[in-house]
């Protein structure tokens, strides 16, 4: 196993703050499971199950189970975990108990949110409407929905942002096709609870970093997968726009110990964001942080200026997590160190 993957997973088992043993012989259903997220959350839950005898049962819901075996192929899944082929929208018959569900897929590509912004809302929201008619069918104990940051929309000040705040989105901008969706899901979680007792929490989730095998190499590369790419191959960072838009960031097992701490949470349910505050910074400033911090000035920031359609608009999303540090949950990994274990990731892969 990878090594910081292995030291990822022990670290969210050692979490003090998630309550394994609510999950002793439960049945758990994770969405988006061939995602970054769920494929940590799944793989974390397995590593939970082999180091405590848990007992846990994983049912993933994937559209291609060539796919996810080959992903899964290392966890030492066995009969813990099951593949359900087929979508979300259209999700075939769930047998027998589901006692907690985290609804983590959708459409992730900000080329694709432009190009296909009825297949972006459909996807999450009915996708997120089948995920809560399980709940309700099933007596469900808790789900938790994953949302983005992108919800707060067109931020203009850089003041904490808590999750009370109000939401600036513009229906005429197709961009804002994937945070209005988002904002759609979570009113339809919390009308569930309110109209037929589904206890449904949201997770807003800063941009998540972390490292995900593939067998194919992906034709549109994240920002962040071309910054390690130039630090490895010491070329200079080119910034295709300004990079003025600030925002918080979350490294992957800070995100999934948030999603257990909130699944597992015996409070009321509610909206909760999952950021870690001090790595609030602009895009520009992350690119130059890389070059000079972690590439220790090999490399330059190029900046090219040019507005592009599949980026928000600049704005400031500086997210809070006060609320969430309320139930026990704490982020571990700075900004810097984010980009360092990625790199060792892909170094030792």
């Amino acid at each position: 196993m990878n090594p910081v993957f292995q030291e990822d997973l022990e670290h969210i088992l050692q979490a003090d703050f998630i309550p394994w043993e609510r999950l002793s012989g439960k049945n758990i259903l994770v969405t988006g499971g061939t995602g970054l997220i769920g494929f940590h959350l799944i793989c974390s839950l397995l590593y939970a199950d082999r180091k405590l005898g848990l007992g846990i049962h994983i049912l993933a819901p994937v559209r291609d189970r060539e796919k996810a075996e080959w992903m899964y192929r290392k966890a030492g899944a066995e009969e813990n975990l099951r593949f359900l082929v087929g979508s979300v929208e259209e999700l075939p018959s769930i047998p027998g108990a589901v006692d907690y569900i985290v609804h983590g897929a959708g459409i992730t590509d900000s080329k694709k949110m432009v190009s296909h912004p009825a297949e972006t809302i459909w996807t999450t929201v009915q996708g997120t409407r089948t995920m809560l008619e399980v709940a309700k069918e099933k007596g469900t104990a808790r789900m938790v929905f994953l949302s983005s940051m992108e919800v707060y929309g067109n931020q203009q000040s850089e003041k904490p942002l808590g999750e009370e705040a109000d939401v600036c989105l513009a229906p005429g901008n197709l961009r804002d096709c994937y945070p209005i969706s988002k904002a759609l899901a979570e009113s339809l979680c919390l009308s569930y609870g309110k109209e037929y007792g589904v206890a449904a929490s949201c997770l807003r989730l800063s941009q998540t970093l972390g490292c995900l095998e593939q067998r194919e190499k992906k034709k549109e590369r994240k920002i962040i997968q071309e910054i390690l790419d130039d630090i490895r191959e010491g070329t200079d960072i080119r910034l295709l726009t300004k990079g003025e838009s600030k925002r918080t960031y979350l490294y992957i097992r800070d995100a999934i110990t948030a999603i257990l701490a909130v699944l597992l949470d015996q409070g009321n349910p509610g909206i909760f964001n999952a950021a870690n505050e001090d790595s609030y910074s602009s895009v520009y400033e992350l690119c130059e942080m890389a070059a000079h911090e972690v590439a220790k000035d090999r490399i330059r920031v190029l900046v090219e200026g040019r507005e592009l359609p599949q980026y928000p608009k600049t704005n400031f999303l500086n997210l809070s997590s006060a609320k969430l540090r309320q139930i026990g949950w704490k982020p571990s990994v700075p900004l810097k160190n984010m980009l360092e274990r990625m790199l060792e990731w892909g170094d030792e892969s």
